[in-house]
């Protein structure tokens, strides 16, 4: 599955409008200032704490809105994050104790292939502040492999 849509943008008020009046706001929520995006910004496609997903340059390709000036570019959601993949697998038995009574044992294996989701599939591990250190980063991966064992007796 695609990665998650995201915005370059941060809670600054670059507008003047103070807050409270839907100028404000983080990154994840579509609240807050766009920053302008200038021209076409590969993807670099590196996982880690040391490699860019995008090359961004502050400055170049990402500017500042001016102060007192509402960004009027469509940069809503133009970048996505990796994309995700889970697989899950599950087995199960019925063991009959009499003709109406039962016991079930099952066994699940959640993301079976064990495939690192980098940035996470709820779409916030890519850092898109461009006054973060970490800025076009991927902070974070999840989707370890999880096993689950269970019994049920069904009377």
């Amino acid at each position: 599955q695609t990665g998650a849509p995201r915005s370059v943008q941060t809670n600054d008020d670059f507008a003047g409008v103070g807050p409270g009046s839907g100028n404000s706001g983080d990154a994840n929520d579509g609240f807050g200032t766009r920053w302008i995006v200038n021209g076409n910004i590969p993807q670099t496609g590196g996982f880690g704490a040391n490699t860019q997903w995008y090359a961004f340059k502050t400055g170049v390709n990402i500017l500042q809105p001016a102060q007192g000036t509402f960004t009027n570019q469509r940069s809503r959601n133009i970048f996505y994050q990796p994309g995700f993949q889970n697989w899950n697998f599950g087995l199960f038995k019925n063991f009959y104790t009499t003709e109406s009574q039962f016991i079930t044992m099952r066994f699940e294996v959640f993301n079976w292939l064990n495939h690192p989701n980098w940035g996470g599939s709820s779409g916030g591990g890519l850092d898109l502040n461009p006054n973060d250190a970490n800025f076009g980063k991927i902070t974070f991966k999840d989707g370890q492999r999880q096993l689950q064992l269970s019994l049920r007796y069904t009377f």
